[in-house]
């Protein structure tokens, strides 16, 4: 009876424990404002076991897991902050900028610009569209063949979204590795964050980043997406209904695989490799990404 008693009374604590639920906002260290959808990570020693977006108003709400000894919070522009027991933890992480801030981008539909070069993959024809999976981050590779380094002024996606919803989605221009062919370090380490509202049928998103001043490099770049997910006024909604899921074209027939794809909070290898698995063997296609230059 004891023994039983024990157990109950163990797998009780466990239970709450493992409910147990934490209010946390994310903020800016130097000014208190807090920061979209920054990321927390759970760790079981060093590898990642799962994590959560904060809201567009830095705030999280977390239930651990079990058998974690590590939680780190992070976002592009920031000094990630790592906390070994769930105690540590206050109701408030405040993260050091870490690179300077760019402002909010601009969105525009259709409009490809006047002048330059527009080089990738969003003028090619288009075989079909993948279902884009949430807390998926995608890149692709862009070679520079101009021979010279012009700056990066417009990035493009093609994008279609069939329900009449709003996702949240992150910007990354990533640097080629030196030492394997992939993604490396952002080239812009900024929360660039921007929404998709309303229905997109394959149109082609263009962003306006000519202000930054960003540099094609010799070598060329990665540029990539990241669905943070489906946004409404109580911030990320969990949904499992697929009309609510973006998605994104491919092309027909290339040459080369450029693609990559990873997941955000588990498992942060890059594969080479379109999202979808039953894309046939002989026909290689890359994601519809693409960009212009200008001297």
């Amino acid at each position: 009876m004891k023994t039983y008693l024990l157990s109950l009374c163990l797998f009780f604590n466990i239970s709450l424990i493992a409910s147990d639920v934490k209010t946390i906002i994310i903020v800016n260290k130097d000014n208190n404002d807090p920061i979209p959808f920054a990321i927390v990570t759970f760790y079981n020693i060093d590898n990642p076991v799962g994590g959560h977006y904060a809201n567009e108003k830095g705030i999280l709400k977390i239930q651990f897991p079990e058998n974690i000894n590590r939680i780190e919070f992070s976002c592009l522009g920031f000094v990630s902050k790592s906390f070994s027991l769930q105690k540590e933890l206050s109701d408030t992480v405040k993260l050091e900028i870490g690179h300077y801030m760019l402002p909010e981008i601009v969105i525009n539909r259709n409009k490809q610009g006047e002048r330059g070069f527009i080089l990738g993959y969003v003028k090619r024809n288009h075989w079909r569209s993948v279902g884009y999976f949430k807390n998926t981050e995608i890149a692709v590779y862009i070679p520079n063949s101009l021979g010279y380094k012009p700056f990066i002024t417009n990035l493009f996606y093609k994008l279609r979204q069939t329900e009449n919803v709003k996702n949240a989605f992150r910007i990354h221009i990533y640097k080629v590795k030196e030492d394997l062919f992939e993604p490396g370090e952002d080239l812009v380490l900024s929360n660039l964050i921007f929404y998709l509202e309303g229905k997109y049928n394959s149109h082609t998103i263009d962003f306006d980043i000519s202000e930054f001043n960003i540099e094609f490099p010799l070598e060329g770049v990665f540029i990539g997406i990241e669905w943070i997910g489906l946004i409404n006024n109580a911030g990320i909604k969990n949904t499992k209904k697929v009309n609510n899921y973006p998605s994104v074209l491919t092309t027909y027939k290339v040459d080369k695989k450029y693609s990559f794809y990873r997941g955000v909070f588990t498992n942060k290898l890059w594969v080479n490799k379109t999202l979808s698995s039953t894309t046939e063997e002989n026909t290689v296609s890359n994601f519809a990404i693409g960009m212009k230059v200008k001297r």
